[in-house]
């Protein structure tokens, strides 16, 4: 048993427990606090990001022969983030990897799991490193960077481990095996004997593109998956989410050092808006996986280009919130109003269209009118974000020009708002992009709500009636994808109606949400992270089938008699 595995075995093992069970469970301290982290880390993380501004990335095991490259940015919070990091050219990369990866597979699966493990519990070590190096590369607030780039990234990596572990234990390594093939003249059984062993290898080379708001959270599941399962990995971080998937891979490269692994098992691609570059990598015909988060013009573009290549995407949908009724208004509208605000809704699982009755709906405090429904909850993100300190906490910065262009084309538009774009000030970063949520009244044939507005604009769209908004909503999600949506309604029938249709249509339901959790959320271990059955994404964060096509079965028979 390797070392390391021994080391951490025990972690390994409540993780395959909880992914049964479901049950609330953390391996890594999800709090920013140095009770957990140590006496001065919190510092320590920001003075070692500050000391990285302005200068080379150097991994301390290097790429050998690569040229640094200088990746101009500015953080979405007004700084200037611009630093220099390795790049080799294409066919070294993929050479490297390649040859890296005949060592890589050939090892026992202990060996790789304690690897990755180890890496698990040293990037955990480097939290407050890895918090500002989110915080300003995709606009993220302070906690939210800390939480999902950090903590609960790592917990969905390690949640991977589990599958991975289930997947290649689910088949002894070897047996004995035995059949009766007949008889021979004197009428005694003929037996044949044979040794079998059952070998598992990885498939090949593996590619994950870092998305731009969450390149950790959304990275680990990918690299982890293929690297424990015996691939190489190539990571190929957003341009403008460099310096957190660096962070990963220089912790990577020196914990297989230090066993005595090649390195460049795992490598960094920098592609610095040389979109051919990435382009001829993914083409290779030595690149068998392709993790990828983003958009979907890109998404379509892998599935035109990678012919034969196992693509697991997440690309964009509408999310969805249908309100029949309630028995809580208050703490409805302030839940809704939370999702719109956090991050500035630059989340795959942000709500965008909010099918309210025309007719309005029954609440605890009587009938409600669309028009009383659809302030009830602009008052409350006015409420939640009337504290400037309490909107950076919870807004963040727009993630990029892009996001700023369409918020602002949305406000000056002649549409019917329920609450206009506000900016926010933020004392400590007044060169920050900002924008509180608009929200506009359309109706159901509005072309926009079947468009992805990513970033703080929502939709609150009259219909017929409850079941019109249902028969809409389901229809969104096939045609369009969801990775989220969210019901409120106290009336049995109609909820039961509206679980069964909304699952068949493929995507994840919150239903009455009204207190500390919110339908953006996706908690490790217990919540799949999308279904994989709606054309969002294709793949679910994490299950069995995430992992299990990664590798395939060597059988090895020997006769031995």
């Amino acid at each position: 048993m390797s070392a390391l595995y021994e080391k951490h075995k025990d972690t390994l093992l409540k993780a395959k427990q909880v992914i049964k069970t479901r049950e609330e469970w953390a391996a890594y301290p999800e709090m920013p606090s140095e009770r957990h982290y140590g006496e001065g880390a919190k510092q320590k993380g920001e003075d070692d990001f500050n000391a990285l501004l302005g200068n080379k990335f150097e991994l301390k095991v290097p790429m050998q022969d690569a040229d640094y490259v200088t990746c101009q940015s500015t953080s979405p919070f007004g700084i200037d983030t611009t630093m220099q990091f390795p790049k080799l050219d294409k066919k070294t990369l993929l050479d490297r990897s390649q040859q890296a990866q005949k060592q890589w597979r050939r090892l026992d699966a202990e060996t790789r799991f304690g690897v990755c493990l180890e890496v698990l519990e040293r990037l955990s070590k480097k939290s407050f490193l890895m918090v500002h190096s989110v915080m300003h590369t995709t606009g993220q607030p302070f906690m939210m960077s800390f939480q999902a780039g950090g903590p609960h990234a790592l917990e969905r990596g390690l949640e991977t481990l589990a599958y991975a572990a289930n997947a290649i234990e689910s088949t002894a390594p070897s047996v004995q095996w035995n059949k009766v093939t007949g008889k021979d003249k004197e009428g005694n059984l003929i037996t044949v004997a044979m040794d079998k062993h059952f070998i598992p290898r990885g498939k090949g080379i593996d590619v994950t593109i870092g998305c731009a708001t969450f390149p950790t959270w959304n990275g680990y599941p990918g690299i982890f998956a293929a690297l424990v399962t015996g691939n190489s990995v190539i990571v190929k971080p957003s341009d403008n989410a460099i310096l957190p998937l660096a962070i990963t891979v220089d912790v990577m490269r020196e914990v297989l050092q230090e066993e005595n692994i090649n390195p460049d098992v795992v490598q960094l691609a920098i592609s610095n808006g040389d979109n051919a570059y990435t382009q001829d990598i993914l083409k290779d015909k030595r690149i068998k996986m392709i993790d990828f988060t983003g958009s979907n013009a890109f998404g379509d573009w892998l599935k035109e280009n990678t012919n034969g290549v196992q693509l697991y995407l997440e690309q964009a949908g509408l999310n969805n919130i249908l309100i029949q009724s309630t028995d809580n208004f208050k703490a409805m509208t302030s839940n809704i109003a939370f999702s719109l605000s956090l991050y500035s809704s630059q989340m795959c699982t942000a709500p965008q269209n909010i099918y309210i009755p025309k007719n309005g709906i029954e609440t605890n405090d009587g009938h409600k009118s669309f028009d009383d429904v659809a302030q009830g909850i602009a008052t409350a993100v006015e409420k939640l974000l009337g504290d400037d300190r309490r909107a950076f906490a919870l807004m963040g910065a727009l993630n990029n020009e892009g996001v700023c262009k369409r918020v602002n084309d949305s406000a000056q538009s002649d549409k019917t708002f329920v609450l206009a774009m506000e900016k926010a000030n933020f004392e400590a970063f007044p060169n920050a992009n900002t924008a509180k949520p608009q929200i506009i009244k359309v109706d159901q044939n509005d072309a926009l709500i079947y468009e992805e507005q990513f970033g703080p604009i929502a939709y609150v769209i009259e219909t017929e009636d409850a079941d019109s908004a249902l028969t809409l909503v389901c229809d969104s999600i096939e045609e369009y994808g969801a990775m989220t949506t969210a019901l409120y309604s106290v009336e049995d029938d109609f909820k039961q109606k509206a679980i069964d249709d909304i699952a068949d249509a493929g995507s994840p339901l919150s239903v009455n949400l009204t207190g500390g959790v919110y339908v953006n959320q996706s908690s490790a271990y217990s919540d799949f992270h999308g279904s994989g059955l709606n054309p969002a994404a294709n793949v679910s964060l994490t299950d069995l089938g995430f992992v299990a096509p990664r590798f395939g079965w060597v059988t090895v028979r020997e006769q031995t008699n």
